[in-house]
């Protein structure tokens, strides 16, 4: 998902950044299916789910390697509590199960770019 892509911005050369937005893009229609009453759930999903586009960001522009790591890390847990809000949204039967795996299948995905970058930051291969 290339929203601006002519930028020196490191996070624009990062697949890792266009599967967060993918991410939040997923998060935001499960949310917008949740009835009346349930908005502290959307609102945590959609708070998890921009977290990791944020913190990917700021991995991707971080200048030592603790300072990426960090950020890195915190996305990966992130995209995990925005799959786990989408699971439990889902098995409440408040939303469409196939926008809930829509949302689980991207933060699977930009979790496993995470974890390679995390690695990368820290010298394992």
């Amino acid at each position: 998902m290339k929203f601006i892509t002519q930028t020196h911005f490191p996070h624009h050369k990062l697949v890792a950044y266009d599967y967060a937005l993918d991410l939040l893009l997923a998060a935001k229609r499960l949310a917008d299916q949740l009835p009346a009453g349930y908005a502290t759930f959307g609102n945590q999903l959609l708070r998890s789910a921009g977290s990791v586009v944020l913190n990917t960001g700021e991995g991707a522009n971080g200048r030592t390697a603790g300072e990426k790591r960090n950020a890195f890390g915190i996305a990966r847990k992130e995209a995990g509590e925005a799959a786990c809000a989408a699971e439990a949204i889902a098995l409440m039967g408040l939303v469409d199960r196939n926008g809930s795996i829509a949302v689980v299948q991207a933060a699977d995905r930009v979790a496993g770019t995470l974890t390679g970058l995390i690695k990368r930051w820290s010298g394992q291969r």
